[in-house]
Parts: C-alpha cells; structure tokens; sequence
C-alpha cells in the first residue's frame, strides 16, 4: 500500500501570522523568519522564509494585511497638495525670530558688526513641524535650521496642477477668446 500523502493545511496559524506582519516590517524574509520563532540556519532562514511566503495561505494573509495597509494609509489628492503647499511656501520665519544690535568695535574706529545674533524659536506645538527637516544646535556653531527643501514640492505641485487642469471637461461651444499670457508678451 502506498504511503499516506499528507493534507495541505489551508488554516494560517498563529506563527505564520506573525511572520507576515514582521516581514511587513523587517522586509526581509530570513529575518522575519527567524523572529517569528521558526528554527533554520541563517543559511537557510532566507530560503525558508521565501517559500513559506509563496505557500497559498501564506499569501492570501498577505493580501489581507495589503489591503488593510491601504485603508490605513488612505491620502486624499488634497492631503498631498496641502503637504506640499506647506513645504513650498515656508519660510523660516514661521519657525524663529533672530535679532541682534549693529556696534561699533572697541578700537577699530568705523568698523561696525552684529552683536548676537539672538534667536527665539517658536513654541513647536503651534508650528507645522512637517516642513523641517533637521535643527541641530552645536556650542561651536549655533544652531542649524533646515527646513524640508521647496524646489522640489513646487515642481510636484506644478505638476499637479498640470494633472487638475487636464482633468476639466467642457461641454458646449467656447464663445471667448482665450489669450494666455505668454501671448501678451509678444
């Protein structure tokens, strides 16, 4: 009599779950592999984490959790152009105010400089913390203020409008005459 074949499982268990969500968050197979409690070399733990991926039930779980992702991280086409708005017009006077008095050097006659600067920065719960990129404070240097670059979100958010704009639609006859403004230079 030949041998009995085994039934293919078709429930996820608890550790495949748990593999799931931390190769969502690991990236990497063998790592989430190991982690979810599963024994392998580090050899091994690459391979067998890649076809413990591909196992039917596996990756029906994964398209359960995709899809939960997707709900979560839900952006609305105005939530980005509000972003970028943010970044494209702001200014480093949202964030602080520096002042300093002109004095003139002690024995340098006309010689002039700045006295401080000072710096007030902003209380940060009243500020759109979004649009910095980095502040550092050094006893050497001072601080350092970065807010996230504008040029980039300027050209996402022409190009945007670009996209609204081609997004209108006419119905019915034109009875004005469009003149573009490049055409009044001329």
């Amino acid at each position: 009599m030949p041998p009995l074949k085994k039934k293919a499982r078709t429930k996820i268990t608890a550790q495949e779950k748990k593999f799931c969500n931390l190769y969502l968050k690991l990236g990497n197979y063998g790592k989430a592999y190991t982690a979810a409690g599963y024994r392998s070399s580090s050899k091994n733990a690459s391979r067998n984490g890649l076809r413990l991926f591909n196992t039917a039930r596996v990756q029906e779980y994964w398209q359960e959790i995709l899809e939960q992702a997707d709900e979560e991280l839900l952006v609305s086409r105005k939530d980005i152009i509000l972003a970028l708005r943010d970044i494209a017009f702001s200014d480093m006077n949202d964030f602080l105010r520096w002042k300093g008095r002109v004095v003139e050097k002690e024995g340098a006659s006309g010689d002039i400089y700045l006295q401080g600067p000072e710096i007030d920065l902003f209380n940060s719960t009243d500020l759109n913390g979004k649009v910095v990129q980095s502040v550092t404070f050094s006893p050497k240097d001072g601080f350092d203020f970065k807010l996230e670059p504008r040029l980039p979100a300027l050209k996402l958010l022409a190009q945007i409008k670009k996209m609204l704009i081609n997004e209108v639609k006419h119905s019915g006859e034109v009875t004005e005459k469009v003149i573009f403004k490049d055409d009044l230079d001329e």
